[in-house]
């Protein structure tokens, strides 16, 4: 995606030149009046036009940090947006809308109202394509099976406090909420399925004291979905086998206490 600043006051985004799943702007109107109609909150002057290179998003910039911003001091209020988030995926699961969960996508602005500022390219569970690649077949689990979405989510949320809090800031309490977002997965043996709860296994481990941060940390990265789609076509499976086996012996059984 292809953001453009104006002043600091205006935002217009774009879907990347080549992107496989552009949406058209009839896709992209439908897409945002399902988004809102699950109480998802969006800019509210947000409006779809169409131009040469695609539909584009544009509203007025909206200032706060990211929930990727928010320092430890603020972890309340980090855990309760992640969980308004985990509902606003449960409520589009019915329909054919998903949710982008990335952290980066929602804004807490003064007055305190989580807001969603990315709805490109429009998520479709009907538009869904094959996939073939390891890395295809993660995103779109990501992307379209809310089981692996919540669990994703869940454990992309326990890594910010990894890097926020301290060893054992984190109440039990609070700690099983956030690993219990994950609702299970139908089949516990495919690939998105596995990879994304063994990395919420491992933060869940390091955050009750198990495993050190740096040791979760480093699963983190070897499990990068990013790394692994930068990755040669031929390589990809031999890149996702090693990277499931060092956090397959790390993830192990988390202690209920």
């Amino acid at each position: 995606m292809t953001v453009l600043l104006r002043g600091r006051t205006e935002v217009v985004k774009v879907v990347s030149p080549g992107s496989p799943e552009p949406g058209s702007a009839t896709d992209l109107r439908r897409y945002v009046a399902g988004l809102r109609s699950a109480g998802v909150p969006l800019p509210g002057d947000l409006c779809i036009e169409t131009g040469a290179a695609g539909p584009a998003v544009r509203h007025r910039w909206i200032p706060g940090p990211t929930l990727l911003e928010l320092p430890g001091s603020r972890s309340r209020e980090f855990r309760a947006a992640v969980d308004r988030i985990a509902g606003w995926v449960r409520a589009l699961e019915p329909t054919d809308m998903r949710l982008d969960t990335n952290l980066a996508n929602f804004v807490l602005p003064g007055d305190g109202q989580l807001v969603c500022i990315d709805v490109l390219p429009p998520l479709l569970a009907s538009a869904r394509r094959p996939e073939a690649s390891p890395s295809e077949q993660l995103i779109g689990g990501l992307r379209y099976d809310t089981h692996v979405t919540l669990c994703a989510l869940a454990g992309y949320a326990a890594r910010h406090l990894l890097r926020t809090l301290g060893p054992g800031d984190l109440p039990v309490t609070d700690r099983r909420r956030l690993t219990g977002l994950c609702p299970g997965h139908p089949d516990p043996a495919a690939l998105p399925a596995t990879w994304f709860h063994s990395r919420l296994a491992i933060a869940g481990r390091a955050l009750a004291g198990q495993l050190t941060h740096q040791q979760a940390l480093e699963a983190f990265s070897a499990t990068s979905v990013l790394a692994l789609q930068a990755a040669p076509a031929v390589t990809q499976a031999a890149h996702a086998a090693a990277a499931l086996a060092l956090a397959g012996g790390l993830a192990g059984r988390e202690d209920p206490g």
